[in-house]
């Protein structure tokens, strides 16, 4: 559906979403002398983003957005292209904002702009258009020009505006102010860009650091070989243009440097507007302007996280904003009032630089998967770590930052585990006087707590591959001896996330009061790398009755009752193959000691469309072993369920037996239900008593005898009669991990499709009679899994707004990561929002179905409801007290 939308959103960007015009305006080239070999750059530009159908619509499309390249009506100059471009500009930020009871907010209603920019789409997709145009470009800059556009708005209007605007209605910002709970945000990515830029544009950051950004395929080639000096030069533009707003006396930029001793300043940036002559060599030249600037204006270089802007603006210290906000608002001030042409050409190229780097840390491509997600968290991450701020400080931006969505009551936030104590007792101590300080800092005032969110902490334990994933020996291993353990599949990581844990509940035993704080556990990252056996001993060992305490005394004599660790689990939201995604989910349930009001993470394979699904997957690539636990998995449903069906069962025992034969390289003595057995036994300790016993009898046997005890990676004897030990040790040994680690193709037939159909229903039903809650994380699972658009989220398969058959499934509705997607919590719930108006229904139901979500996240956050703010204000005091 959106597939011609993204062609018009590419073409509108073109002339300041990225560095597409890198040494010469494209348009202006195309109207001066018209050819197809101008008109293929636009082409291939567009292809490297989206696939279209023909050259005739991009023709079409490029007519109707730039008329003048092909009318040649009148006689354009090379400002008036620029005029053009703010022109377009103006237009959207007329289409997309507007103001409500003194607070900027999104424009939902249809306007005459967006015929005019988009075309016949009607009111409901709006809402998508303004998604996707946010994943290219830094939405700051439209909502900043609509301030000035509208000429009763001031600098004030700023007040209280970082990042982010309201993009709900009335009614549903009515529902929403009544609270929210984010359940599931990963900290290091709750910033947002515009962070992340005032941290390049007024820190003087290491080259070394910043060149190790990872530039993404689609990035300027040289933007992506010089990053530093493109991010050094517009650190230039930007102060070169925030002095002359601050002293420029009526005159245009130009004149006013070439009356200063700064006209070389100005000149050298005019001359390298064609960015193909920004050179390594350039370096030290834009280095030393910078200092000229700042010396000849009498400006220290203080390199704290303290913006230029706030410097030079004294008058504008108390509006509660970012500085970058400011400097854009006078820029287009400036340029609102004035014809100064060489101001608006240096101000677009900050912009385009600005938004090529904004498309390499946001995740704005249409590639899908986590691995594509993990380049843009990378980024992200890697530059808030190029800010130098001891751990407190970095936690008391994070915190600040979080805080901005103003209804938001409580937040998990997520963080990976230590893999020391002392590491970790340290982490916790500067989170917890971080978080203290904000609060005094912003919500005591004369002696009186006023409300504040409440903050819990969510560890997780990291998946990855195994290093060696087919060098394996279970006869080399020894249970005494910890190096050995690499041996067994996944056992050194299962040793290591064992121990993470184990850190984290002495800590959390040790001060009561962390029970309150240290919330639950979680396992996240690439679906792909780690299966969920390696973790089930993990979680067993983590929730064991024998060992929880219920009430014990603080050091000051009191008794606090200690609050259980809980459970979630990112699962079924990456995956090769759909019924992968759901097993996994199912694995997470039953053998993670998953219990009522423990929660799974994303579970996106719980609502794709099935045949839509199938028709683009016609065959799947996947290893050999994750093909036959899928097999095996099904299998067990099918025979143990009401769903059993005679042509699927015979079915999946024929691809079972095929399977694993070419794993074992014979089938003697396998059955179906011994190769389900082993597959269970996987959950189970990699050091559990079993492998123990069979080890104690090989290290007391000679070597060559131990094949007529239990298989051996030394003897491989193909007529050898299988066994359920032997298959439990053929996991551990090279000769078949090979076999089960090898790329396969599977074919998606017909019956798979009623299969997986089957297995949604089946895991559905279970998590709704089992209490299990699925965190819901909407434009984070469109840009990662197999949703299109914001139309097709999961959240409405798994609850219905009009379910009739009473299996809805409890779910939150989250962020996941603000930064990396460009969202808030607010806003996530406003897409489901007006995808629900989309789909038809009543603003009735829509309301009362939001608040009902609402409502659940609130309900099923880890934090606990009972404690009064007083009460939980006084536990962060008491952990403070125990770390001093």
């Amino acid at each position: 559906m959106f597939k011609k939308i993204n062609e018009i959103i590419s073409i509108i960007l073109l002339s300041f979403g990225d560095l597409f015009f890198y040494n010469e305006d494209i348009l202006q080239s195309i109207y001066e002398d018209f050819c197809d070999k101008k008109l293929m750059k636009i082409y291939k530009k567009i292809k490297n983003e989206y696939i279209f159908n023909n050259y005739d619509e991009i023709n079409l499309i490029l007519q109707k957005v730039y008329p003048f390249i092909f009318e040649k009506t009148k006689i354009m100059k090379e400002e008036d292209f620029y005029n053009y471009y703010f022109l377009i500009l103006n237009k959207l930020s007329k289409s997309f904002y507007s103001v409500r009871d003194g607070n900027i907010i999104y424009k939902y209603w249809g306007t005459v702009e967006d015929i005019e920019i988009f075309g016949l789409y009607d009111e409901g997709n709006k809402i998508e258009i303004f998604r996707k145009i946010s994943k290219r470009i830094s939405m700051d800059l439209l909502l900043i020009n609509n301030i000035i556009q509208n000429e009763q708005y001031d600098i004030y209007s700023l007040n209280d505006y970082y990042s982010y605007i309201t993009l709900g209605d009335l009614q549903l910002d009515n529902v929403l102010n009544k609270g929210l709970s984010e359940n599931h945000i990963h900290a290091n990515a709750s910033f947002n860009f515009t962070v992340l830029w005032q941290i390049l544009m007024y820190n003087n950051i290491e080259k070394c650091k910043i060149n190790n950004i990872l530039i993404s395929e689609s990035t300027n080639h040289l933007f992506e070989e010089n990053l530093y000096i493109f991010i050094q030069f517009n650190k230039l533009i930007r102060n070169l243009i925030l002095f002359f707003l601050k002293y420029n006396n009526h005159n245009n930029i130009l004149d006013y440097y070439n009356n200063t001793e700064l006209n070389s300043v100005v000149n050298y940036v005019l001359d390298k507007m064609d960015i193909e002559k920004l050179t390594v060599n350039d370096e030290n030249i834009i280095l030393d302007n910078i200092e000229r600037m700042n010396s000849y204006y009498d400006i220290t270089n203080d390199n704290e996280f303290n913006d230029l802007t706030f410097k030079l603006f004294m008058k504008y210290r108390g509006v509660k904003t970012y500085g970058e906000n400011i400097f854009l608002f006078e820029s287009l001030k400036y340029i609102k009032k004035t014809d100064d042409f060489i101001f608006k050409k240096i101000f677009m190229l900050y912009i385009r630089i600005k938004n090529e780097f904004y498309r390499n840390v946001a995740f704005s491509n249409e590639i899908n998967g986590l691995e594509n997600f993990q380049h843009f968290f990378s980024n992200s991450t890697s530059i808030l770590n190029l800010l130098k701020l001891s751990d407190k400080d970095y936690f008391k931006l994070m915190i600040r930052t979080l805080f901005q969505d103003k209804y938001i009551k409580k937040i998990e936030l997520r963080f990976s585990l230590s893999n020391t104590k002392e590491k970790q007792m340290k982490f916790i101590k500067d989170f917890m006087n971080a978080y203290k300080e904000v609060i005094d800092e912003d919500y005591l005032v004369n002696k009186e707590l006023l409300d504040y969110p409440r903050l819990g902490l969510i560890f997780h334990l990291i998946k990855e591959k195994d290093p060696y994933p087919n060098e394996k020996c279970w006869i080399s291993f020894n249970k005494e001896n910890e190096k050995t353990y690499h041996n067994l599949a996944y056992g050194s990581l299962q040793k290591k996330y064992i121990k993470q844990i184990s850190n984290l509940i002495k800590i959390r035993n040790e001060i009561p009061q962390l029970s309150y704080f240290i919330l639950g556990i979680d396992a996240a990252n690439l679906e792909n790398n780690t299966p969920i056996d390696v973790f089930a001993p993990v979680f067993q060992y983590s929730r064991d009755s024998t060992k929880d305490k219920r009430i014990e005394l603080d050091r000051n004599g009191n008794l606090i009752n200690i609050k259980s660790l809980y459970f979630t689990f990112h699962a079924g939201e990456d995956f090769r193959h759909i019924i992968s995604g759901l097993r996994r989910i199912d694995e997470v349930i039953n053998h993670c000691k998953f219990h009522s009001g423990d929660r799974i993470g994303h579970g996106t394979a719980l609502g794709i469309n099935i045949e839509k699904w199938g028709s683009e997957n016609p065959v799947v690539i996947m290893p050999r072993i994750e093909h036959l636990n899928n097999l095996l998995w099904i299998w067990n449903l099918y025979s143990s369920f009401e769903y059993s069906n005679t042509q699927i069962i015979l079915y999946l025992e024929k691809e079972i037996y095929k399977t694993s034969k070419e794993i074992y390289s014979n089938n003697i003595g396998i059955t179906t239900s011994m190769l389900y057995e082993n597959y269970i036994n996987s959950f189970k300790a990699l050091d559990n008593d079993y492998l123990d016993e069979n080890l104690k009898i090989k290290n007391n046997t000679d070597i060559s005898e131990v094949g007529k005890l239990e298989f051996c990676s030394k003897i491989n004897d193909s007529s050898q009669v299988w066994t359920l030990e032997r298959l439990n040790f053929a996991k551990h040994c090279r000769c078949f991990l090979e076999k089960m680690n090898e790329a396969i193709y599977v074919s998606v037939k017909n019956i798979d499709l009623e299969i997986i159909n089957d297995m949604q229903k089946i895991i559905l039903k279970e998590i709704a009679n089992k209490g299990i809650v699925i965190e819901v994380n909407p434009t984070s699972n469109t840009n990662i899994g197999a949703i299109d658009t914001i139309f097709e989220n999961q959240a409405f398969v798994i609850n219905k707004i009009d379910n009739n058959d009473y299996s809805n499934v409890i779910m939150t509705i989250n962020s996941d990561d603000p930064m990396i997607f460009n969202t808030t919590l607010s806003n996530e719930y406003a897409y489901l929002y007006y995808a629900l108006i989309k789909k038809g229904y009543s603003k009735e139901n829509i309301l009362l179905w939001i608040d009902k979500i609402r409502v659940s996240s609130m309900e099923t956050s880890f934090i606990d409801n009972k404690l009064t703010n007083q009460q939980y204000y006084e536990y962060i005091v008491d952990i403070i007290k125990y770390f001093d």
